[in-house]
């Protein structure tokens, strides 16, 4: 999808400007944060770390491949182009949001407490049977990783599995807002990194931010058996969710489990 936006495109969107223009190819076809992962006419995003900055690494982008770079300050003999920016996160992420918006890839954003990582690669297998799927590699799932993932979207993407995590109040409404999931799933709400907060009605909170992303007609999923299961409920709604589908043992649920066993080829279940 990346490839649908031309470099003056991605600059008028990152407020931003060309340096060494002259070696721009016409677009780039991903992107990365790490220089060692390039490949041909793909864009580098130089974000400055807790223990490398990105910057270091924008002298061996190979122009000659049409690699260029999101920079905040630009490295003079580096031979590369380079989109100057204020802030090179905040740059990806206003890339990805564009993407986002022109995808016509149905999107699916999955959150909880545990099992996000887990049901995000089921889902992904799941999809993969009905057409082109990307997905968020791994559990990078942060306000970097969620971003990454969008501007690594092949064009031809059908649908999209994107894992999306949070460690304070707040950042699930921004990464929502990038993604703009037509379905978002809560898998369950604990303790688990409790980090920031003080309360698991806190995390409940935060985890229902995800409903604020949701695109027109949005579905919602949701754990029946959770005991936040009414709180969340009532988020999606207030949000504007189209439906609610609920899933777990609970006699109320949409998708009931009503028996789990175990054999040599691993679960069988009953729903």
């Amino acid at each position: 999808m990346l490839s649908q936006l031309s470099p003056t495109r991605l600059a008028e969107l990152c407020s931003g400007h060309w340096h060494h223009s002259a070696a721009l190819p016409a677009s780039f076809t991903s992107a990365q944060i790490d220089s060692r992962m390039m490949g041909q006419e793909e864009l580098f995003i130089a974000l400055k770390g807790e223990t490398a900055d990105g910057h270091q690494f924008v002298s061996g982008l190979r122009p000659e491949l049409g690699q260029a770079a999101i920079v905040e300050r630009p490295a003079p003999d580096a031979p590369a182009a380079q989109l100057c920016v204020r802030d090179s996160l905040a740059a990806l992420q206003c890339i990805s949001q564009e993407v986002s918006a022109l995808t016509g890839a149905v999107k699916f954003a999955v959150t909880g407490s545990v099992g996000k990582t887990g049901t995000k690669d089921m889902l992904c297998r799941m999809l993969a049977g009905f057409g082109r799927t990307h997905a968020t590699k791994g559990n990078y799932n942060n306000h970097i990783g969620a971003p990454l993932t969008l501007a690594q979207m092949p064009e031809d993407t059908e649908f999209l599995a994107c894992e999306l995590g949070m460690n304070h109040a707040g950042e699930l409404s921004e990464l929502a807002q990038i993604v703009k999931p037509s379905v978002a799933a809560i898998t369950c709400i604990a303790d688990s990194h409790i980090g920031h907060f003080s309360s698991l009605e806190q995390i409940a909170d935060a985890k229902a931010e995800l409903f604020t992303g949701l695109a027109d007609g949005g579905l919602a999923i949701l754990p029946r058996d959770d005991v936040f299961y009414p709180r969340l409920a009532a988020a999606a709604t207030t949000a504007g969710a189209a439906q609610i589908l609920s899933f777990g043992t609970h006699p109320e649920s949409s998708l009931r489990l009503l028996d789990c066993n175990r054999d040599d080829n691993g679960l069988v279940v009953t729903i």
